[in-house]
């Protein structure tokens, strides 16, 4: 096991030189980490200095793993390697025990941007999203409703059908209130994780958000993870993270903030690759999203463990002066929020 930064120790070789130096034959990290080595390390020069060669698979957990990153590695590692080394995104959660969703035999298709299939025990579904069947519903209200199961490539809520399979939570410590509230009165019969994806006709599973991370856009659903997705492909974004800030004329409207790969020079380039960005989810999500602000930083808010800090931030874009009491005592620095709070009061007004 390894705690510590992937990059700056002293580069970003770090994970490199610990699979040869051990001969590693399999890896699990967070999403967060791997797109912070490539900011670093664009071209991944640095993982061409070590025999890697005992990899054998690299499994992935956290937060949402975007395409582009995970097809980046599994060039730059396959190349390495000189053969696949499959990267597989896991779905799960501290409430679930151990993976709902991940590639239970690494020689089949690897779909970069999804989960893949559920894994024994869990029955998974997706289901129409409650805010959906009953504009403001209350969980009550909604709950008396059956769940629609939505079609194949159709964004819902990521419900698994009960009974849970051994492993998982049964409650919250001493509150069996708050655990049916939470997870299981939404719908009926099933365990509400939280999270918005979809299925394809393969049965794979991709998860895009958190509900919490989902935009009403004039009427319109949006999940701030297909914004992310588009953005993600510029060939100088590093990292990507958007959420919906109010709007009164439309309900939200995303923002999104970008960080730059290491080789990009941000302050002769920035303005360029904004609006570039604005463009790319224009053409590829489509002017529904109403998709106008995007705003360059140096770093991402997180905490420790890589999940970025997209609450925080939407409650600075929304003007909300006591943010800082809501930061978790997980944060990684800070600093990066007190800098985005710069950049919005200088670029942003809430609407």
């Amino acid at each position: 096991m390894f705690e510590g930064k992937p990059v700056g120790t002293p580069d970003a070789s770090t994970y490199w030189r610990l699979v040869s130096e051990y001969k590693v034959n399999q890896m699990f990290s967070a999403p967060t980490a791997l797109r912070a080595i490539r900011r670093v390390d664009p071209n991944g020069d640095l993982v061409r200095k070590f025999d890697i060669s005992s990899l054998r698979s690299f499994f992935w957990a956290g937060e949402r793993a975007d395409p582009d990153t995970v097809s980046f590695f599994s060039k730059v590692l396959g190349d390495q390697c000189g053969r696949e080394v499959p990267i597989v995104d896991c779905f799960w959660q501290t409430e679930t025990g151990w993976p709902v969703c991940g590639m239970q035999d690494t020689h089949k298709k690897v779909l970069p941007g999804s989960t893949a299939k559920p894994l024994f025990g869990f029955d998974v579904c997706i289901l129409e999203d409650a805010e959906n069947i009953e504009a403001g519903g209350s969980v009550s209200s909604v709950s008396k409703i059956e769940p629609k199961v939505m079609k194949d490539n159709e964004l819902g809520m990521i419900c698994i059908r009960n009974p849970m399979p051994p492993g998982t939570l049964l409650t919250v410590h001493n509150n069996d209130k708050r655990y049916l509230a939470g997870y299981m009165e939404q719908h009926p019969g099933y365990y509400t994780t939280g999270d918005m994806g979809f299925r394809d006709h393969d049965g794979y599973i991709t998860v895009m958000s958190r509900n919490d991370d989902l935009m009403n856009v004039a009427g319109h659903r949006l999940s701030t993870g297909t914004l992310e997705q588009a953005i993600s492909g510029h060939p100088d974004v590093a990292e990507v993270a958007c959420v919906g800030a109010k709007d009164s004329l439309k309900g939200e409207v995303g923002v999104g903030f970008i960080v730059v790969k290491g080789n990009v020079d941000a302050a002769k380039e920035g303005a360029r690759i904004e609006k570039d960005c604005i463009q790319r989810v224009r053409e590829l999500v489509g002017p529904v999203a109403s998709f106008h602000h995007c705003f360059l930083v140096q770093a991402l808010p997180k905490t420790r463990s890589g999940k970025v800090l997209r609450t925080i931030i939407r409650r600075i874009l929304n003007g909300d002066d006591k943010w800082a009491e809501k930061v978790p005592g997980t944060v990684e620095d800070i600093n990066v929020l007190y800098a985005i709070e710069k950049i919005v009061a200088d670029r942003w007004t809430p609407q």
